[in-house]
């Protein structure tokens, strides 16, 4: 069997989450609209697809190169605009290989794909959630399991004993939900997200890698990273407060350069531990304190980076300059800090900054080393760092980074562990 398969909605038809991705790959219970397609004309003795996009054809393309056939021959043709379906069967008819006319799917009438009667054209829709979960299976997936009859969990994702799960509900993998958290009913959780402690999630759609604040509630939503979508109306608002709502993949810390900073963390622990354990047993010894502590503002382990507690870091006691930062190397290696970054500092000390500096000083991630550090100067000192920390913000280039670090690691070699003098005339490179 022949077989169309066109991924756009058609001209003038809105969507949900049309902003964030092509309709073919919003994720349902884990997997794409376009995979769990693929799957359902496998099913009905398809032998050869092909796959029709207008909207980001490039997306589509490359999920269909990583992803499963089914057994099928599946060919990809993209298109400067939508197509009606009696358009592109004949537009296409030539192209199959296979003699007989080939059947028109469209993903967004989905009732073909989804199998429920749903009061709206695509998924999600009104009452799709709840009549997806309710009345008909939802798409498999390997990992999960039918924990208590309606409540599907994925054995690889994390959920607190005192989290409340009401059926029908759906957790997938790598999901995490936090202690209090309520789930259900008809509530789907997808892949990576986190539902923070005391939230409450009911008739509601959470996509992947978002993250839900501490006693957020969303009944008769559906939320993607930052974007909030009425389930019934489609109305949708961007929120801009991470404590509510958040995308997990913008994660600084998650980011190729948060793992390099792990990795170079610890090499400089392996170098540094013999003659740090050295400094610590003479002072031990002396009966002198080993340690000073500050309070500062870090993100929040496994949250999004805007949202911030206050701990207590600790430096060498006896030691200036950067050596003294030695304990930080712990705090990198478990990933809330990068080597390079702005310099944690207490919420206190940045009020009396501009809007716009405090701004550009928290939105960078947090680093053991500063460009004020770089430059000579104390970067835990906000009014002298306060230029370099919004130049760095603003231009957050890896060849930036790693003149940061190649000059901050000379100083440790080198120089002696105090600050040099604040320079009046700073170079071009620091000048925003």
């Amino acid at each position: 069997m022949n077989t169309l398969l066109l991924c756009d909605r058609t001209p003038g038809e809105t969507g949900c989450f049309s902003s964030r991705t092509p309709l073919a790959l919003v994720p349902v219970c884990g997997r794409t609209l376009l995979d769990r397609a693929l799957e359902q004309i496998s099913r009905e003795g398809g032998d050869e697809v092909l796959v029709l996009a207008a909207d980001r054809p490039h997306l589509v393309r490359t999920a269909l190169e990583h992803g499963s056939h089914w057994g099928m021959k599946v060919r990809f043709h993209s298109l400067d605009r939508p197509l009606e379906a009696e358009v592109a069967r004949l537009r296409f008819l030539a192209e199959f290989h296979h003699k007989g006319e080939p059947v028109v799917r469209r993903l967004a009438a989905s009732g073909w794909l989804l199998p429920t009667t749903m009061e709206t054209a695509s998924f999600p829709g009104k009452g799709a959630i709840a009549k997806l979960l309710r009345d008909h299976e939802v798409p498999s997936m390997v990992t999960m399991r039918e924990v208590t009859p309606g409540v599907r969990v994925s054995t690889r994702a994390s959920v607190h004993p005192s989290a409340m799960i009401t059926a029908p509900a759906w957790i997938g993998p790598s999901a995490k939900i936090a202690a209090g958290a309520m789930i259900g009913p008809d509530a789907i959780v997808e892949t990576g997200a986190f539902i923070d402690q005391g939230a409450h999630v009911a008739s509601a759609w959470i996509g992947p890698d978002t993250y839900v604040g501490r006693g957020a509630e969303f009944t008769g939503k559906m939320a993607w990273g930052t974007l909030v979508e009425s389930e019934k109306t489609g109305a949708s608002v961007e929120v801009d407060d991470a404590f509510i709502l958040a995308d997990l993949r913008k994660n600084p810390i998650a980011s190729p350069f948060g793992i390099l900073s792990r990795i170079g963390a610890l090499a400089l622990l392996i170098t540094t531990t013999p003659l740090a354990l050295i400094w610590l047993a003479g002072r031990a010894l002396r009966g002198l304190p080993l340690f000073e502590t500050r309070g500062v503002n870090l993100p929040r382990p496994q949250s999004p980076a805007r949202s911030r507690e206050t701990v207590r870091l600790r430096s060498l006691a006896g030691v200036t300059g950067l050596a003294s930062r030695w304990p930080e190397l712990f705090v990198v290696l478990r990933g809330h800090m990068r080597l390079v970054g702005n310099r944690p500092v207490a919420a206190a000390s940045l009020t009396p900054l501009g809007a716009t500096q405090r701004q550009l000083w928290t939105e960078a991630p947090a680093g053991l080393f500063s460009l004020a550090d770089a430059e000579g100067l104390e970067g835990d000192r906000v009014e002298v760092a306060r230029i370099h920390a919004a130049w760095f913000a603003a231009h957050p280039s890896w060849g930036l980074r790693l003149s940061i670090l190649g000059r901050c690691l000379r100083r440790l070699a080198f120089a002696s562990p105090t600050f040099s003098e604040t320079r009046i005339n700073h170079p071009q490179t620091t000048r925003p």
